[in-house]
C-alpha cells in the first residue's frame, strides 16, 4: 500500500507520493521573476531557501483562473525545495496498483505516473521528476 496527497486542479483529482511532501500552507508572498515560464508563479523563502512556486493549473491546462481555496504545497525531491500551487487538498488517500491512464489529454499525461481508484474516483499520480524538471 502507498500513500499519496489528494490535490484537486482544475476539478480533476491529482495526487503526489507523500514521501516527497513537506508540508501545505495557505499562502506564501512570491517575489515574481518576470523572465520565468509562464507556469512558475515565482520564488519564496522557505527554511532559508529560495523556493520556486509551480502553478499546476497553469502548467496542466494553461489556465489561470484563480481559486478561493488556493493550497501551496511544499515538496523535498532529490534534495530540492518545490512548491505547487493547487486549487485544493483533500485528504491522504491509499493505493496499492496503478494502471495506465487513458483517453486523457497528452499535456497532462506526460506528467503522470498512472491512475488509481479510490471509493470509485480516478486520481491521477503525479510524477515528480516530470512536473519539476529535476
Amino acid at each position: 500500500m502507498c500513500s499519496a496527497l489528494h490535490l484537486i486542479c482544475n476539478e480533476t483529482f491529482f495526487a503526489i507520493p507523500i514521501d516527497s511532501l513537506v508540508e501545505v500552507i495557505d499562502q506564501v508572498d512570491i517575489d515574481p521573476i518576470p523572465t520565468m515560464s509562464l507556469d512558475i508563479k515565482g520564488v519564496f523563502y522557505y527554511r532559508g531557501k529560495i523556493v520556486p512556486l509551480i502553478d499546476l493549473r497553469y502548467k496542466l491546462f494553461q489556465s489561470k483562473e484563480l481559486s478561493q481555496s488556493a493550497r501551496v504545497v511544499i515538496l523535498q525531491h532529490k534534495g530540492f525545495f518545490t512548491a505547487l500551487y493547487v486549487d485544493q487538498i483533500r485528504m491522504i488517500v491509499e493505493y496499492d496498483r496503478l494502471r495506465r491512464a487513458e483517453n486523457i489529454d497528452e499535456t497532462i499525461e506526460k506528467y503522470i505516473d498512472g491512475v488509481f481508484q479510490e471509493n470509485n474516483l480516478d486520481y491521477f499520480l503525479l510524477n515528480i521528476d516530470r512536473l519539476v524538471g529535476i
